[in-house]
This record gives C-alpha cells, sequence and structure tokens, in this order.
C-alpha cells in the first residue's frame, strides 16, 4: 500500500484529507476498465499505449485510492489540485511500468548474459 501526502488537503465526507492511501494489489478488472474508460473518455475502444498513457496513470491511482478506502468516491478525487494530480499520475504509471516488467519475466539484469564466443558455425568453403 502506497500513501500520498497531499499538498492541497481535500475534504471528504466533511473531513479534511491530507493524505489518501492507494492498494494497487486490490484493483480488479472492473476497476481497470473504469480508470480506463475515464482516460479516453468511454469513447469505446481508442488504441493508446498503456505506459504513455498520462490520464489512464491518473485514474488508475483513483481506483486504488477508492479501493484502499470506500469511503472514497471518484468526485472526491476529482477535486485534487495542483501537484497531488501529478502525484496520483506518477503512482499510476509506476504501478503500470512496474506490473510490465513484472509480466516480461523480470528486469534487464535477470536476462541471459552474453558470451564472447561465436555460437555460429563458420562456413565450408
Amino acid at each position: 500500500m502506497k500513501t500520498i501526502a497531499l499538498a492541497h488537503p481535500i475534504t471528504v465526507n466533511g473531513k479534511e484529507r491530507s493524505t489518501i492511501d492507494l492498494d494497487f494489489e486490490a484493483l480488479t478488472v472492473d476497476a481497470f476498465t473504469r480508470a480506463d474508460s475515464r482516460s479516453h473518455g468511454g469513447e469505446g475502444n481508442v488504441l493508446t499505449l498503456m505506459e504513455a498513457n498520462g490520464t489512464l496513470h491518473l485514474n488508475l491511482a483513483f481506483e486504488a485510492a477508492i479501493a484502499a478506502d470506500q469511503t472514497l468516491d471518484i468526485t472526491d478525487l476529482e477535486r485534487l489540485k495542483g501537484a497531488d494530480i501529478m502525484k496520483f499520475a506518477a503512482a499510476g504509471r509506476f504501478f503500470t511500468l512496474q506490473s510490465a516488467t513484472d509480466s516480461q519475466g523480470g528486469t534487464s539484469e535477470a536476462q541471459s548474459e552474453s558470451t564472447d564466443e561465436s555460437t555460429t558455425t563458420p562456413r565450408a568453403k
């Protein structure tokens, strides 16, 4: 779970909030679909590169916040402003990039080593 400290606190259900928790591991397919739909205005299937879609990152973080605290809803999070927006977008971007790396079997450090020896057979003359 990640906690974001807000530079501009928001009021949720009559209480001022200066931090918001995010639980990306609690995201469901439905939550991902809602985030994706909001990221392109609900215009159906729009082809975008997930790693470069800042609005998707922001909306994934919103869904992770709602997953961590069901007293929040999207209208609360849409009141974020300034640097707080970028903190949420960065958290969502980190989640998508980390997830993409994990699904590829780890980082480049885990990939096979290169050797100096040639593995090709020389052609006969």
